[in-house]
């Protein structure tokens, strides 16, 4: 898959792409998408997260390692977790989605 950057309304000064995630860890993706489970719900984003990366002075970096959510002004900006959250979701999984099923 192509690591097409992207920025977000919420952090414009940083730019993001998706990690390396392999075709099983998509198909895992596929199957786990239920947003009326918690834990199933809590998976999707933390691995959406774990698979981003972001670019902080020239070095791209995952956005969550561990604990470690970066840049540091991510980790409590609700609004900007949640348009990463989309993107991804809308962005990058939906269109694999809909080519696998054609």
């Amino acid at each position: 898959m192509e690591k097409k950057e992207f920025t977000i309304s919420k952090l414009p000064n940083f730019s993001f792409r998706p990690g390396d995630i392999s075709p099983v860890e998509y198909l895992t993706l596929n199957s786990f998408i239920d947003f009326k489970d918690f834990n199933k719900t809590k998976f999707i984003f933390d691995f959406i997260l774990e698979h981003l990366e972001v670019n902080i002075a020239g070095k791209w970096t995952k956005v969550k390692e561990g604990i470690i959510i970066l840049p540091i002004n991510l980790a409590n900006n609700y609004s900007a977790m949640e348009e990463l959250v989309y993107y991804f979701l809308h962005e990058i999984l939906m269109p694999l989605f809909q080519e696998s099923k054609e």
